[in-house]
């Protein structure tokens, strides 16, 4: 059908077409009133109100409102708190026992979207908003809320969607009206309602003329639309015109006119008939649509330029056929591939993992696509979710292999899989991403190996301490051994007697078996220092630590007449420490403190307290040559000393091992002279919070 014929049928139709126009006009502006009306409403609109008391059975109030979108018969009063609780849905259930908790714990408001199982089988949804109120006291008194029957809103939003594929067609309908007219005498002879409306004016006041609607259109389109009907009259050509209209308190719209001449005897001369479409919805989705595009390809610039920064590439498997279905650039980076439009296929892939590693990650493909088929099976077989959720759990992946570049770097990469299922539990998707973690690796390697060298440190700074140690170790054994000579010698002669004596005898023995025991524990205190033995926390008195200490250093003090004191604090907690580390940090510092003063002697204080943060101290002062000057904290670093043969290492591995228990080792100056070295340690109720 050409033109010419369709404006006739549009005539034809002209009687009928202000009463469809103006039925479509009220049903559009009901709709828009509505749409508008719904944003102010949706507050009120299928919404039921109610109240409870915590830890009280049965509700406070529900209104008349709240009956009827439940379904409960109002005769019968509300539901149980129980029951109503079985009709939350199984899988919204925790949840909303969860943000309710909260909320009372907190005692703040709750707000959550869930859903409702009614006995017939059928969903609703529901959007939930709970408001505490407090007593005098600053308790909660009660809940009060309202419950929002949002199920329609969903079904709108679900046909919404539907609509969207609709839109094309109907766009061609939608805000057009219909017009004719003569552009020699510019007499309007017909202009439909829509198309009235569309200017701004009111139908009902009958048909405005060629100039009234002239003014509607905009200022700088006005000598443009005059132009076109004059050439027109002459050419007698069909009309096509775009121009904007700025009716009165209205803002501008756009428009989009077709005309055609009509060529027959009951026609004046230069008649034309039409319609007019407003197309300033479709001006503004297509803006929209042009800059959601924008903002999404620089979204996805972003996103590819954050990948490369964070050595980070994504991933999608299907795994019906276990292909990759998506590959981002990063991903060809890492692994050493050359970009292409498709993915890589899987040979192409294995080609770039190392040889050892290439059947664990078949045997987790494996394991994935086969935990995929369960799913099918247990939605086919059964109704529950929770074999579902225990199988979902097993595709869970998370690999790391090593990857060999084509010039033969290795990298090393981590990638994690995650599941895509569909409401029915069908896998439809296995979606990931593979990270470039060589740096971490690295990393990891130095770390460990810095830990083994600060270990062997260690165990050479203990080695170190035991020569120095060496001298008064030996004369220390010396005392306990010549006790032990003399009272086996006192045995025997108590026992050679021509009546022996066994009481005097028993009481000899013994002190020969304290004797050897107190040697054995000075050489189990020199063996714990030098074997190299990996740390083992125990509860430990510190004050006894302290005691032993003191008690192993006692002649190598005395030998440069350095005075040991002591002041323990009374009724301290156990500590959590490592035995053998806590006796090497307090002898390194007291040694240090002995080897300040051998040369004029001096007094040497060890003192135990429990600081106002309630952790464990020791400090140990002494009345020496003081510390360097400007390099308190300077000390602490690793190869820093004022010794002539010193490591520079021992405080800084007494710093290392007060850290790596919780606590703080530092220095300040003792008085006037000397140096007072203190450390903390957390005592024990602390590890167990």
């Amino acid at each position: 059908m050409d033109l010419t014929t369709r404006v006739r049928n549009l005539l034809r139709t002209n009687d009928t077409l202000p009463t469809t126009s103006r039925e479509r006009e009220a049903a559009v502006n009901q709709l828009r009133r509505s749409e508008a009306y719904l944003a102010e409403a949706q507050r009120l609109t299928k919404t039921g109100s109610w109240a409870f008391t915590p830890g009280k059975e049965g509700w406070n109030y529900w209104s008349d409102e709240l009956f009827r979108i439940l379904e409960v018969d109002p005769r019968q009063g509300p539901l149980l708190l129980e029951l109503m609780g079985q009709r939350v849905h199984p899988e919204d259930r925790q949840q909303v026992v969860d943000r309710y908790l909260k909320a009372l714990n907190d005692k703040e408001d709750y707000v959550l979207d869930h859903r409702m199982l009614y006995p017939d089988g059928r969903l609703k949804y529901f959007h939930t908003i709970g408001h505490p109120i407090f007593n005098d006291a600053g308790e909660i008194a009660e809940f009060v809320g309202t419950s929002v029957d949002v199920t329609e809103q969903k079904r709108i939003e679900e046909a919404l969607r539907r609509s969207e594929a609709y839109l094309a067609e109907g766009q061609r309908l939608t805000h057009t009206g219909s017009w004719s007219l003569n552009a020699a005498t510019r007499q309007i002879f017909h202009s439909s309602a829509e198309h009235t409306g569309m200017f701004g004016f009111d139908p009902e006041k009958g048909l405005p003329s060629f100039e009234d609607f002239l003014q509607r259109i905009h200022p700088e389109d006005q000598e443009y639309v005059l132009e076109t009907l004059q050439t027109l009259m002459r050419s007698g050509e069909d009309l096509d015109l775009r121009y904007r209209i700025a009716a009165p308190d209205c803002p501008v719209r756009y428009m989009h006119t077709i005309g055609h001449p009509v060529l027959k005897e009951s026609s004046a001369p230069g008649e034309y008939v039409g319609i007019t479409i407003d197309t300033t919805e479709r001006r503004r989705l297509d803006q929209e649509r042009e800059q959601a595009e924008n903002r999404l390809r620089r979204s996805e610039a972003y996103l590819a330029e954050a990948q490369r920064l964070s050595h980070t590439g994504s991933w999608a498997l299907d795994p019906a056929t276990g292909k990759i279905i998506y590959y981002s650039e990063e991903m060809f980076r890492i692994m050493g591939l050359e970009p292409t439009l498709d993915p890589p296929d899987s040979e192409a892939i294995s080609q770039r993992i190392h040889p050892e590693d290439i059947p664990p990650i078949i045997e987790g493909i494996e394991r994935t696509l086969a935990a995929s088929k369960k799913c099918w099976i247990v939605m086919d077989q059964t109704t529950g979710s929770q074999g579902l959720e225990a199988l979902l759990k097993e595709l869970q992946a998370e690999l790391e292999f090593r990857v060999v570049s084509p010039d033969g770097t290795l990298k090393y990469v981590r990638s994690y899989g995650h599941p895509i299922v569909d409401k029915t539990g069908h896998l439809t998707e296995f979606v990931g991403t593979i990270v470039d973690v060589t740096e971490q690796k690295k990393a990891e390697f130095e770390r460990e190996r810095l830990r083994q060298w600060e270990a062997d440190l260690a165990h050479m700074n203990r080695i170190s301490m035991l020569g120095e140690l060496a001298a008064s170790i030996s004369h220390e054994l010396k005392q306990p051994i010549a006790a032990g000579i003399i009272s086996a010698s006192t045995t025997l002669n108590w026992l050679a007697r021509d009546e022996p004596n066994v009481e005097e005898a028993r009481e000899t023995a013994t002190a020969t078996l304290k004797a050897g025991k107190r040697a054995a524990e000075i050489i189990d205190h020199v063996r714990a220092l030098y074997t190299k033995a990996p740390p083992k926390r125990e509860l430990l008195d510190g004050n006894e630590i302290i005691r032993e200490i003191v008690a192993l250093l006692w002649v190598e003090a005395n030998r440069y007449k350095v005075s040991m004191h002591t002041d323990f604090a009374a009724e301290v907690p156990m500590i959590m420490s490592d035995r053998v580390q806590l006796q090497q940090v307090l002898m390194n510092l007291m040694l240090n403190a002995i080897e300040a003063m051998k040369e004029t002697g001096g007094s040497l204080s060890v003192k135990s307290r429990l600081n106002q943060e309630g952790l464990f101290q020791i400090s140990v002062s002494d009345t020496g040559p003081g510390l360097p000057a400007a390099k308190e904290k300077q000390i602490f670093e690793p190869f820093f000393t004022t010794k002539p043969q010193g490591s520079g290492m021992g405080l800084a591995i007494c710093r290392s091992i007060v850290e790596s228990h919780g606590g703080c080792l530092w220095a300040a100056p003792n008085g006037d002279r000397g140096a007072c070295f203190n450390f903390t340690l957390p005592v024990a109720n602390h590890y167990e919070t």
